[in-house]
């Protein structure tokens, strides 16, 4: 045989060797003990496959499992399950080992205050097929420096303590799931890196469900939902939402302190009381983002920076600011939508108690309030000065199209009110026309009413078909488009201005036994609103 043939047999069987895995079958806790004394004597850069059948009860761990060896690669798998015979570690992953658990569930135990599996060093854990770690009173993972990669089904869940804590790397991808761990389900501490993608969810934990002040990533259709603590998802660092990314059905959803974006088809959605708060920072939303139909405020903005290029703000209900509250910072609208929204008293699409909003593109339509300010509600007093600029963007009132006007059941404001000086836009405001334009603020005057609650009501004389809608504050005519606002008034001597134009029409008006008696109008016909009044009723 010639050398060089037999120098080659010898490199292949040589790597052939180098890559071997050893093989272990555990179904009791002495081939747990022997596979585990296997791999620390084996040395370091070796792979190991570690097969577990039936539920194993194994000792507990105060320092890494497999030893001081590194390099090295165990997988654990079954159909299995593997539990801590005392309190204390169930795995301990020290530096430079990877551990692998495929189908296999790791199964805690009551009273057990230790985490699960503590991961330490520069390590990786990693959870594939149907793997689980569940039970136990303590933590379920608690990541310490290292990796830990969740994919295909895998799951953390039932935990009494936090799900998942982290002072490291952490991915959640295929359907990974942390779920209904007490006290929350992931931590990660400042310098952590959290992604979730594909289907992964955070879902039916008690406590908040993303606790991180490091980076965290949703992406693809992760979702953070259903979780039971007072906010879904607390970011103190830097937050991207992007493609079809979800947080939904929570009590609150985001609260963000530092840098947060929403992009893509991303969505915070039917939560039960605010969608969006933003304490400070710098929150982007564009694309087809979406806020929608959560129970208070869609996007509170306490202070920092919230800017508005694209994307929804839509369905969401409240008694003030149903769409967005400005009580601080700045939110300047470029581009978007805020339509859809309700208030039960003030400010269906915006209301405004400090900080500055700013509208420059975009469109504000289709809201409603019952008192004021369908469109935007603008607040000032002594100790808060809400500031409201417009130099784009279309602000609709109730000459609009009926699916685009914002509108208020009762009061003034159709578009635009505010407060402090009770002015009020009822018309639409176009791209041309800003705020600080002559005629924006449609009213031009002081806000009167009527000095009666008698004086509201839908009214009818005799001998005409038409009918006489009066508010605390106004009077239209069922024969013509035409609100008319009420101005001033002096004795019985009422000034009215048009919502849509300058006309101005003075009549005088006053009560007998209950009906309206009015004179002073020059129309003809029955845009002529001279004589008796009576409530119908």
């Amino acid at each position: 045989m010639k050398k060089g043939l037999i120098l080659t047999i010898m490199l292949v069987n040589v790597l052939a060797l180098s890559f071997t895995q050893t093989a272990f079958t555990v179904n009791n806790v002495a081939g747990w003990i022997e596979a585990v004394n296997g791999v620390r004597n084996g040395g370091n850069n070796k792979e190991y496959a570690i097969t577990v059948t039936g539920t194993v009860s194994i000792p507990a761990s105060t320092e890494p499992t497999f030893g001081s060896v590194s390099g090295i690669t165990v997988t654990i798998q079954g159909n299995g399950a593997l539990s801590p015979s005392a309190n204390g570690n169930l795995l301990n992953i020290g530096t430079g080992q990877t551990i692998i658990v495929k189908d296999l569930t790791l199964k805690g135990r009551n009273g057990n205050n230790a985490t699960l599996v503590n991961i330490s060093g520069v390590s990786m854990f990693r959870m594939e097929g149907k793997a689980s770690v569940s039970g136990n009173t303590g933590r379920g993972v608690f990541v310490e420096g290292g990796t830990f990669v969740m994919q295909d089904s895998a799951s953390v869940s039932d935990n009494t303590g936090r799900g998942v804590s982290v002072r490291g790397t952490f991915t959640m991808n295929g359907n990974a799931l942390v779920s209904g761990n007490r006290g929350g389900g992931v931590r990660g501490d400042e310098g952590t890196t959290f992604t979730m993608s594909g289907n992964s969810s955070v879902s039916g934990n008690t406590g908040a469900g993303v606790d991180i002040s490091g980076t965290f990533t949703m992406q693809d259709s992760a979702s953070v939902s259903g979780n039971a603590g007072i906010i879904a998802v607390l970011a103190h660092g830097t937050f991207t939402m992007q493609d079809n990314a979800s947080v939904s059905g929570n009590i609150h959803g985001v609260h963000a302190f530092g840098t947060f974006t929403m992009q893509g088809s991303a969505s915070v959605s039917g939560n039960k009381e605010i969608g969006v708060y933003v304490n400070g920072g710098n929150f982007t939303m564009q694309d087809s983002a979406s806020v929608l139909g959560n129970t208070s405020c869609g996007v509170c903005v306490n202070s920092g920076k919230f800017t508005m290029y694209g994307g929804v703000i839509s369905g969401n209900v409240s008694d003030i600011g149903s769409g967005v509250v400005v009580s601080g910072g700045t939110f300047t609208m470029q581009g978007g939508v805020i339509s859809g929204n309700r208030a039960n008293y003030y400010g269906g699409g915006v209301y405004v108690s400090g900080g500055t909003f700013s509208t420059q593109g975009g469109v504000i339509s289709g809201n409603s309030a019952a008192l004021y300010g369908g469109g935007v509600y603008v607040y000032s007093d002594s100790n808060r000065n809400g500031t409201f600029n417009k130099t784009g963007g279309i602000i609709h009132g109730d000459d609009a199209e009926q699916k685009l006007k914002n509108t208020v059941i009762s009061g003034m404001g159709h578009a635009v009110y505010e407060s402090i000086n009770g002015g009020w836009r009822n018309a639409s405001a176009g791209l041309t026309m800003n705020s600080d334009a002559y005629g924006f603020w449609l009213n031009e005057g002081d806000f009167f009413t009527f000095p009666s609650n008698n004086f509201s009501g839908t009214r009818k004389r005799s001998n005409f078909s038409n009918t006489l809608t009066v508010s605390r504050n106004a009077m239209k005519s069922s024969s013509s488009d035409y609100v008319w606002i009420l101005q001033s008034a002096s004795g019985d001597r009422y000034t009215f201005k048009r919502a849509d134009a300058a006309n101005t029409m003075s009549l005088t008006i006053r009560l007998d036994w209950g009906s309206l008696v009015i004179s002073g109008d020059s129309g003809n016909g029955e845009n002529n609103w001279n004589g008796t009044w009576n409530l119908q009723r």
